[in-house]
């Protein structure tokens, strides 16, 4: 869905600007490697039903933590959790206002490890956009139920 793309890319940017005083291009293959990764995950019910997901290297999420955070020591992994899961929420949140309504958000996931897999129940992928965030690759999904 090429339009929801556009409105992924736009909704980083604007998060990106607000949180990081930086901006995000859209780019990469949306390979993540194998190296330890986070992905944060938001759940969404009512009208349209699915999810928001994002993944990135926990490098890449220690970095984003840090600046959130503006703080001198590295975060805590309580830190990162906190940190992206509420970005996670802040697409979560901006992406829902461009779905179906009444839907609603759940409190964020986040998962931390080099070999995990996260599985929604029945999803179909509705978009997905790769960035490059500091040379480090993130990708935003957005997962739909399909309710027969």
């Amino acid at each position: 869905m090429a339009s929801l793309d556009s409105d992924i890319a736009t909704i980083a940017q604007a998060i990106w600007e607000a949180m990081f005083q930086s901006t995000i291009a859209t780019g990469g293959d949306g390979r993540l490697g194998t190296e330890s990764q986070v992905t944060g995950l938001v759940q969404l019910s009512g009208t349209f039903r699915g999810a928001v997901m994002i993944q990135c290297p926990a490098a890449l999420g220690s970095e984003l933590t840090a600046a959130m955070l503006q703080g001198a020591q590295a975060p805590s992994t309580g830190d990162m959790v906190d940190a992206l899961g509420e970005l996670t929420n802040m697409f979560a949140g901006n992406l829902k206002a461009l779905l179906p309504k009444p839907s609603s958000i759940s409190l964020p996931t986040v998962a931390f490890g080099s070999h995990y897999e996260i599985d929604v129940v029945g999803p179909t992928v509705l978009a997905r956009v790769s960035f490059l965030c500091d040379g480090h690759p993130l990708v935003v999904t957005v997962l739909e139920e399909k309710v027969a």
